[in-house]
């Protein structure tokens, strides 16, 4: 058959329109995914910290918080519901206060990833700011936002997470942010959670509210490994925020 024959052209036609049908598929996919600016995005599973380097692996008689979150593909699955109470534009977090346990204005780094995929804390040594995940919303947007710190470190024995453990339900967490607003988020719970079994969708999956995370290091500790074998993570929702 000719090249310009009807019967060339029309597979020509339907091989462009296959094409372009690819292509809008491809743009549908990345706005989804760009849409779901409230739904962290997930380092490997908590359930394997050795493979993690527990955040990264500390030395000896130190402790690090747990860094996983749900994969893409679990998150992305879950439906977001109506949004419940307030709701603030993003804006990086700087500091963070807990009085309940003694913390004013604590510096707050910002932790991205390691070649692991958990986040990229520094070693458990004296002077660590915690740290807010990079992957997760800024503190008032809507979602999970994670703020991870070390409980104690080897050589200079508690660091800025170690009474943790004592907040209550109704405590408050203040987050100053960049935008020059504070934050202020109540408790709402602490759950303790074997590291084996950290339940990282329950944790780092998509929320109704502007939700924050607190995570550290509880339990007994393994002097085997020099880890904790637990993780403590305190749940609050934001309820308020003013000018810092």
């Amino acid at each position: 058959m000719n090249a310009d024959t009807p019967g060339h052209h029309g597979r020509r036609w339907a091989a462009v329109a296959a094409g372009m049908l690819v292509i809008a598929a491809v743009v549908l996919v990345v706005i989804g995914v760009r849409g779901q600016v409230h739904a962290a995005t997930p380092p490997t599973s908590a359930a394997h910290p050795a493979a993690e380097g527990d955040l990264p692996a500390p030395s000896s008689g130190t402790s690090s918080p747990a860094s996983s979150a749900p994969s893409s593909r679990a998150t992305a699955s879950r439906s977001t519901p109506s949004v419940v109470g307030p709701v603030l534009p993003r804006s990086k977090p700087v500091s963070v206060s807990i009085p309940a346990i003694g913390i004013e204005h604590a510096h707050l780094a910002g932790y991205g990833r390691d070649s692991h995929g958990a986040i990229a804390v520094p070693p458990a040594t004296g002077g660590v700011p915690p740290g807010w995940y990079t992957g997760s919303p800024t503190p008032g947007q809507l979602g999970p936002s994670v703020i991870v710190g070390h409980t104690d470190a080897a050589k200079d024995g508690r660091s800025i997470f170690f009474r943790l453990g004592e907040l209550r339900p109704g405590n408050k967490v203040q987050v100053t942010r960049a935008d020059h607003t504070v934050a202020t988020f109540t408790v709402d719970s602490l759950e303790d959670y074997p590291k084996a079994a950290f339940p990282t969708a329950h944790v780092y999956g998509n929320i109704n509210h502007a939700g924050l995370r607190l995570i550290s290091c509880i339990g007994k500790f393994d002097r085997a490994t020099g880890h904790y074998l637990d993780n403590i993570v305190v749940y609050a929702h934001l309820t308020s925020s003013h000018p810092a």
